[in-house]
């Protein structure tokens, strides 16, 4: 949940940067990323659930991660689908993360280089939140999925989730790769997504309330400013 209010963070700054498109883009690809993270952390909690009761153990928590380790080989599927969605999340290529990030850091850089004086860190905090992201998911993979397992008679009992809950991580897994959004991998922006389904809207405000990123000779001669991307 807090990480979902890292990624609004970041959607918020992307639209105020002026970076529309950018911001309405990750909203998308972090749906499906992040439905497929929220709902393998489901399977995982089940599985192991359904493992307590089998071994009749009632006193361990179900939703600490130092209690799981080594699951990506009793839960096969349910581990590299959230694997996949840990690389979206994380903004590596081939994934829609990586293009709505992307996105996302352009605004901010261009924005910053703009604007100028203390909108300058604004890419840097983008850059820093990411990184931030990558650290605690990948420690989170690594301690449910690759780790040594605590309790092993809780760990031989543990068995993939049931079809009604994998296929849905299947199908999202697909959803966060790169093709459903553009055939450039790396060049979102002549994607179908951004060049055809959303833009960037332009904005007629007056002078007086216009952003104070325009250059600073600029003179409007007319009553309104026009603003387009």
């Amino acid at each position: 949940a807090y990480s979902t209010i890292s990624q609004l963070g970041l959607m918020m700054m992307s639209i105020c940067c002026g970076a529309v498109a950018a911001g309405v883009f990750h909203l998308v690809t972090h749906a499906a990323f992040k439905g497929l993270l929220f709902m393998g952390a489901g399977s995982v909690i089940y599985a192991i659930h359904r493992a307590m009761d089998e071994t009749g153990d009632h006193e361990t928590d179900a939703q600490d991660i130092h209690n799981m380790g080594g699951l990506i080989h009793r839960m096969p599927l349910t581990g590299w689908t959230y694997l996949i969605a840990t690389l979206a999340i994380t903004g590596l290529p081939l994934t829609a993360g990586f293009m709505s990030k992307d996105e996302i850091l352009a605004g901010g850089m261009a924005y910053g280089q703009l604007q100028g004086g203390i909108a300058s860190a604004l890419p840097w905090i983008g850059f820093g939140v990411t990184l931030l992201t990558a650290t605690y998911m990948w420690r989170q993979v690594f301690l449910v999925f690759f780790g040594k397992p605590l309790k092993l008679a809780l760990h031989d009992k543990v068995r993939e989730s049931p079809k009604a809950m994998t296929v849905p991580l299947v199908i999202l897994a697909v959803l966060t790769l790169w093709f459903w959004y553009g055939k450039n991998p790396v060049n979102p922006e002549r994607g179908w997504f951004l060049s055809k389904w959303i833009a960037t809207p332009a904005q007629v405000i007056p002078p007086q309330t216009a952003p104070r990123f325009l250059p600073h000779n600029y003179a409007p001669s007319l009553d309104l400013a026009v603003i387009s991307p």
